[in-house]
This record gives structure tokens, sequence and C-alpha cells, in this order.
């Protein structure tokens, strides 16, 4: 099985050249997804000693973002360790730059074996950690060859991937037997892994270090440093998909119609858009011009006021929540995406508004709902009503809020769960 993984790459890897010149995203990080550039810079580098090197991978921000917890326990537990870390898309690479998470830090390399091959020998690294299911076999069965443990954490295979893996499960169990232990976030994951060919004695339930998040501090410093203070209620539309961000400005116009109309907030209600993706935020722009609703982009709010703020930039929405009164959860409405994290806005002691379409947190999303911290919208009239309810319900509103955060506190712990079980492999 190696050399069929190894021949697909080899013949992919020319199309995937020409793919890439005709990109300019692409083609500007090509030097890094060949391992060369700055992976020649640390390669050079590396002592004939060998430097502690522990190498972490995921796929964007989320997954970065959520390795936040893991981080800080090696820095306290392990100071001689040396970071490298390794994304596959541009804005977690920024990401991981601007935080100064690593020692090292580039994108991950094509998976070809003689790209791989070569940093995996070189650097030697004592311990691979990949987030989710991130799986790259040719990368896999090079740190296999040498002897290098590779654990997975934070393990989740949606509804919409399973069907898809299982399809080629005769392909990936020879990738999954490299795996010395897989963490996941749920029994159903343990069942979907031993379902694709992983041996069950390598698999255990951690959670999920995503909800071991902190709330954020300092609201109010933070909220008067935006030029919020005057909006008691923020409405923040959080990580919005095309579609879902026309929901978001029709109920929005319907709410303020309403609040018009009764009076019951006497304060305005200040709308916060945050497209999933940058690259939406001029169709957003376009919709909002469309629905004569005047706006600021992010980038520009401290020049100029409106009533709704358009973002576009990165990493801004935890701190968002935290000022926030109402929060809708994106990737819920629209199909194939399966929702994001709604502990997120639990943590923050928000009531919970998302879509039906959820299966990404399906554990969640029950314990809120039995607990009455969720809200279920299918389309603008659902969200502007439960705005409306949660606005003038202050009773209801409290309620709501007090049983998301207690879910949120249910889910603590995955850090530590996964940190046991990493030590054994130091």
């Amino acid at each position: 099985m190696r050399l069929f993984f190894a021949t697909f790459a080899y013949l992919a890897f020319p199309f995937f050249c020409l793919y890439a010149l005709a990109k300019k995203k692409l083609r500007t990080s090509f030097s890094k997804r060949l391992g060369l550039g700055e992976w020649n810079d640390l390669l050079r580098n590396i002592s004939t000693q060998n430097d502690n090197f522990i190498w972490f991978h995921g796929a964007s921000n989320g997954e970065i973002n959520a390795l936040t917890s893991i981080f800080k326990k090696f820095d306290l537990e392990y100071p001689d360790y040396k970071r490298i870390i390794t994304t596959t898309s541009l804005t977690g690479y920024d990401l991981v730059k601007n935080r100064k998470f690593a020692f090292f830090n580039s994108l991950l390399p094509l998976d070809v074996p003689i790209i791989v091959q070569r940093i995996v020998n070189k650097i030697k690294p004592k311990l691979f950690i990949c987030t989710e299911t991130e799986i790259w076999p040719n990368l896999f069965f090079a740190l296999k060859a040498k002897n290098i443990p590779i654990i997975l954490i934070n393990v989740r295979i949606s509804d919409y991937s399973f069907p898809h893996y299982f399809a080629f499960r005769k392909f990936l169990t020879p990738v999954l037997d490299c795996v010395d232990l897989a963490l996941t976030q749920s029994e159903l994951n343990s069942e979907r892994l031993v379902a694709l060919g992983m041996d069950a004695a390598k698999i255990k339930v951690a959670g999920s270090t995503k909800y071991d998040v902190s709330p954020v501090q300092e609201v109010n410093g933070y909220r008067n440093s935006l030029g919020l203070n005057n909006f008691e209620n923020i409405f923040v539309a959080g990580s919005v998909w095309p579609d879902e961000d026309q929901i978001v400005i029709d109920a929005y116009k319907k709410v303020l119609e309403q609040l018009e109309e009764t009076q019951e907030v006497k304060n305005k209600l200040q709308l916060v858009i945050v497209p999933r993706h940058l690259e939406n935020v001029p169709a957003v722009s376009e919709k909002l011009r469309n629905a004569g609703l005047e706006f600021v982009l992010w980038s520009e709010r401290l020049t100029s006021k409106k009533d709704v703020l358009l973002v576009d930039t990165m990493g801004e929405l935890a701190r968002l929540y935290s000022v926030a009164r109402i929060v809708f959860v994106g990737g819920s409405i629209v199909k194939n995406v399966g929702g994001h994290n709604p502990l997120e806005p639990a943590m923050c002691k928000l009531p919970v508004i998302m879509g039906e379409n959820t299966n990404n947190f399906r554990e969640v999303i029950q314990d809120l709902k039995s607990v009455g911290g969720l809200f279920e919208v299918e389309n603008s009239a659902d969200l502007s009503d439960a705005i409306l309810k949660l606005l003038s319900n202050s009773q209801l509103y409290s309620s709501s809020a007090g049983s998301a955060f207690s879910v949120w506190q249910k889910y603590q712990g995955a850090t530590e769960e996964i940190m046991n079980e990493v030590k054994k492999f130091l």
C-alpha cells in the first residue's frame, strides 16, 4: 500500500505544480509546500545532537486555537522541547506566526515521499501530534519508518466525511496502522475509527481541547476600545456562510422594525457579522447595501460609527462573543457544513442560537437542548423571533444563558486527559 500512495503522489505532483503556478495564493507559498525556503533554513541549523522537537499539525485557525491549552501545558511541563507547527492553510500559518506559538512554523509540505522523508529524517521529532482527521499517508509512513510516535487528538469524523472514508477503508487501514494513539471527541468517533480498520486498543475517548478555551477577560475594556460602549445590545453572527448572511441581514431588519414599533428595548441593537471566510466579505457588503443598511468594515471601525460592523480580519470572534448580548453560530443553516462550535458563546454565558444542521457537535447540541440553552432556527423569521424573545424576556434570557454555561463546564478537562496520554510517549 505504501507503493500505491507513493506512486499516486508522484503522478499527481506535476499536475499540482502546474495548478499552483496558475494560482497566485498557491504560487506565493509554493516553496513552503515543497519543503524549501524556510524549511531549508531550519534543516541547515539543526544541531548534530538533534534538538528536542515535537511536531504539531492542524489544518487551520480553528484547529490551532484548539491546541492553545496544550501549548501552555508543554511550556510549563516540558520547556526544553521545541515546537514545530505546520498548518494546511495560509490563515493558520499566519496565526501561528503572529501569536508566536512555535520555535518554527510553516505550511505542511506536500505529501510526496521524497519531500516528507527529507524533512522527517533531518528533524527527527520526538513526537508527531495531529489534530482531528488530518491523515497524510506518505508523511505517516515516513514517521513510522523512523519509529516516531504519531498521536491524533480531538479526532472527529463528520457524518459527511465518514461514508467517503469508509468507501476507501482498505486504503486507509494501513495508514491508520501507523498511528500509535487516537484520542477522540466521543464514542461515536471511536466507533467510526474502528469501522475504518483501526485497532480499538489504540483508541480512547478524551474529549476536545476546543472546549478548554477560557472566557475572554476584561470585557469592558475590550468593549470600550472598540467603540461599542454606546450599544448595550450587540448581535454577533459568527462564522456565517453564504446564504446565511442574507438570513441574518433579513432577521436583523425585522428585529429593528419590531423594536421601533414596540419600544420594548430602549437601546439600539448593533449587528456584527463575521463571515466564515474573508473572501466572502465583498459579497456580504453588497447584500448589506441592497438591504439599505449602513455599515463599516471592522478594519475601519475607529474612523466611522455605524449600526452594522462587517468583520474583515481574522481572530476576533472569541472576543466579540464576550461582548455580545445575542449570538447566532453559523454553518448551521446551510447544508454539508455541520455547524461551528456552540460552546464558544456558551462559555460567555450566552444563549445559543443555531440552525438545525449541527452534526459536527451532535452530543453538545443534545445537551444544550436538554437544558434549554439552545434556540434552533431555520430561516430569518425564526431567527428574528428568537432574538426578540431573548431581548424582551429577561427571565428566559438568564435561564437559557445559565444553562448554556453549565453545558460548557461539563465539557472541560480534555487538555488534562490528553496530556496524561501524551506524557507516556515522552
